[in-house]
């Protein structure tokens, strides 16, 4: 089984960084800035840099800075010499080309002035001294890391990831980490470059990073439920490759994991893809009772949730061999949207299986005005009007008709030359998509006329189904598909037209269809011809 991975794409930071010159805020923090004489002068530098609004009259006084504080012969005062050395090469990292490794000379150190020193780390062992020789700044030190240098290397990071250029977002990650270590954005990318490179493993490590940095902060909403649905479903992926008592460890630690992603974040498009997930999980582990649970709620208030929920916990009863609990919520997805593609296919099916002849007629008809070029969704009609027949008088009149139409249906899906399937339909407030396939299929030539008609899929008690004529070859065809994207009412919202072809006997062609207009909460197509 296979799930897919949520990846929200970032957009560029713009949280504003703490000025080149940090004053100390009193309390614990008390540091002294007014000597040896090189950290005095830094002082009054720093100031001034404030003022600076070319880069080279920046550099000329951040080379300063640094010369002073680097030849300072005493060893006084240690925190204020790293809190200035600190901030001097903070905010020599966010000029420019100046956030990798750079000779000593370019940023006024006095000694070994031949040698290169990477910016970033440099920076980040002055914070450390700093945070060693004044353990009351430990806060204040946090705060000097969320800089302008560090907010330079996270955008570059989340622009190259967005880009599709793995490696730099990677490194921008790994440089961003340097300086900050409290932002769940770099162990975002790094799951997602992890993603990029199969490594599971790796990828988990991140994404549990991204929900540990992230916290409660609802800033960070979206990228640590998407961590959470991550791990979650990658719990999930490995219990299928496992066997025996460790299967059914495995899908406990995946139900809980799924239980807390669904519990963070109930109504997101996840959450319900998540359901049948856990209800397998629960299943695999042997707790039937806890699946019925996951949908109690949705039975006793339906009108509490949306189609779409209503539609997934349907499904889930299904799973778990409830089709009493499965139809009554398909029917109320459909009471609150009656063009919910999926609810009336489902329920569609789960009527068949109660043999609730006479419901399935009205579901199944909606389901062909919606989709109509299924051959499945007039084999449901067939099956009711045969299910209907076999339980009418025999040599009545109305016996007659009912077969009839059971084997008039049965040659409407035995003749069609296409058969449309959905892989994707995603709503939201201002954006919905559509993904289907057309598929190709060798249509049989309708069967002559028989007094006996067959039973669709399967052959009649005492009667063979009547074997239709060898088919033609069917030469490969173009289809114009006509679209309209509905709201719960039926008014269309959006209609779109696209042509797929030539498809041919076994091809299966991807169609997707995106409207950005609001309201969007169902989907019909005109027969493709």
């Amino acid at each position: 089984m296979k799930f897919r991975r949520a990846v929200p794409m970032l957009g560029l930071l713009s949280t504003l960084a703490a000025p080149a010159y940090a004053q100390v805020a009193a309390g614990a923090c008390n540091i002294d800035q007014n000597k040896p004489g090189s950290v005095k002068n830094a002082t009054l530098s720093l100031v001034r840099l404030q003022g600076a609004t070319t880069p080279e009259a920046r550099g000329r006084i951040l080379t300063d800075v640094i010369k002073q504080l680097s030849a300072e012969k005493s060893q006084d005062n240690p925190a204020g010499r790293n809190y200035m050395l600190a901030q001097a090469l903070i905010a020599w990292a966010a000029e420019p080309g100046m956030g990798g490794t750079v000779p000593r000379s370019s940023l006024g150190y006095a000694t070994d002035p031949s040698a290169t020193i990477d910016v970033l780390a440099a920076a980040d062992s002055a914070l450390k001294r700093l945070a060693e020789a004044a353990p009351g700044c430990a806060q204040q030190v946090a705060q000097m890391r969320q800089n302008q240098a560090w907010l330079n290397q996270i955008n570059a990071a989340i622009a190259a990831l967005n880009g599709g250029k793995a490696d730099s977002a990677e490194y921008y990650a790994n440089r961003s980490l340097l300086m900050y270590q409290g932002s769940p954005y770099a162990y975002h990318v790094l799951s997602a470059v992890a993603q990029n490179k199969n490594d599971d493993a790796a990828a988990t490590r991140y994404w549990q990073k991204v929900v540990e940095t992230a916290g409660t902060d609802t800033t960070y909403r979206d990228i640590r439920n998407s961590a959470m649905y991550n791990i979650a479903v990658t719990k999930a992926q490995a219990v299928e490759s496992a066997t025996g008592a460790a299967q059914k460890q495995a899908a406990k630690d995946a139900a809980s994991a799924l239980q807390a992603f669904i519990a963070s974040a109930p109504s997101s498009p996840d959450a319900l893809r998540a359901q049948p997930t856990l209800a397998r999980m629960l299943l695999i582990s042997g707790d039937t009772a806890a699946v019925a649970a996951s949908y109690a709620d949705q039975l006793a208030n339906s009108a509490k949730y949306t189609d779409l929920a209503l539609t997934q916990a349907g499904v889930t009863a299904s799973q778990i061999g409830k089709p009493a609990d499965a139809a009554r919520l398909f029917q109320a997805a459909l009471e609150q949207n009656p063009y919910e593609r999926d609810a009336l296919n489902n329920l569609s099916a789960t009527l068949l299986s109660m043999k609730q002849y006479e419901k399935i007629l009205p579901i199944a008809q909606r389901l062909v005005q919606v989709d109509p070029s299924n051959p499945d969704n007039y084999a449901f009609i067939s099956l009711a009007y045969n299910g209907m027949a076999n339980a009418a008088a025999a040599g009545t009149a109305a016996k007659k008709a009912l077969n009839d139409s059971a084997f008039k249906y049965y040659q409407m899906s035995e003749a069609m030359p296409v058969k449309v399937t959905f892989t994707e339909f995603t709503r939201g407030d201002n954006r919905a998509v559509v993904g289907m396939v057309v598929e190709g299929v060798q249509a049989n030539a309708p069967a002559p006329a028989s007094s006996t008609p067959a039973r669709p899929g399967a052959a009649r008690a005492g009667a063979a189904a009547p074997k239709p004529a060898a088919p033609a070859a069917a030469a490969p065809k173009t289809y114009t598909i006509k679209f309209d994207f509905l709201d719960k009412s039926g008014n269309v919202i959006d209609s779109q037209t696209q042509t797929v072809g030539p498809v041919a006997p076994g091809d299966r062609k991807p169609v997707r269809f995106e409207s950005t207009k609001p309201g969007i909460a169902g989907f019909r197509y005109a027969p493709l011809s």
